[in-house]
């Protein structure tokens, strides 16, 4: 399911650092239905959270480590394969329409609208697709407590990027032949780099084409994210078209 999320701002400033204020703002989102049963299945348990996002900016412009906007709004597309999780969201955020959401820089966001989209899958084991949120690729060293993280001017971007890639499939259940043999290409694609908790990481933004042995495991990409830290605001990818060669 996606949902467009439409917000009004006290003023057109943000924090370099936006994306953890949208993953407050969902998290505070799931503590109100049941207790907080949904916030407990998706954030409580150590996993893999099953939804990514984007935020659509008017001409931003990034300076003195603030976002500065051409007007006081700005949108949020939430994605999720979990069809009872997003209709939790769909009905629970209807509810926080016109309440006021504190931010930094002495700002506040208020949801004025949500919408659900429709849903654009692929019909080939072959598609093209846009990133509307940076694509994160990280690979974590537990013993070093290190993260290293790949975008597309990385020498070795084809092999890390399948073989992370690999490791979400199996995580999400996809057998090992289903897993292994994805590939990303990209195309008119470029490194970005993105503050993150206080951290600069490398990203990628762009095209990229994704070759898999089937069709479920674009659809699932396309549901929830490519790549790391997609419940951050990260891997949001938006189906072009379907079969093409590379």
């Amino acid at each position: 399911m996606k949902l467009l999320l439409k917000f009004s701002l006290k003023n057109p400033l943000l924090p370099m650092d936006y994306r953890k204020v949208l993953m407050s703002y969902i998290k505070s989102t799931l503590s109100a239905p049941l207790d907080g049963k949904f916030f407990n299945q998706v954030y409580d348990v150590p996993k893999v959270r099953p939804l990514t996002f984007a935020v659509r900016l008017p001409n931003p412009n990034f300076a003195d480590n603030k976002i500065i906007l051409s007007a006081n709004r700005m949108e949020v597309t939430i994605s999720t394969g979990d069809q009872t999780l997003g209709y939790v969201f769909f009905f629970t955020l209807i509810g926080q329409k016109r309440k006021a959401f504190k931010m930094p820089l002495e700002n506040q966001m208020t949801l004025s609208d949500v919408t659900q989209l429709r849903e654009n899958l692929s019909e080939s084991d072959k598609a093209l697709v846009k990133m509307l949120s940076p694509l994160c690729l990280r690979e974590h060293f537990k013993e070093e407590k290190k993260d290293i993280y790949y975008s597309v001017n990385s020498k070795n971007f084809s092999e890390k990027s399948s073989e992370i890639l690999c490791r979400q499939l199996k995580s999400a259940g996809f057998s090992d032949e289903l897993s292994e043999g994805i590939r990303l290409v990209p195309i008119m694609s470029k490194k970005t780099v993105v503050t993150h908790y206080g951290s600069k990481i490398e990203c990628s933004l762009g095209n990229f084409v994704i070759q898999a042995k089937d069709k479920a495991v674009i659809n699932h990409f396309l549901k929830y994210g490519i790549g790391s830290r997609k419940s951050a605001g990260f891997g949001f990818a938006e189906l072009i078209s379907d079969g093409l060669e590379v």
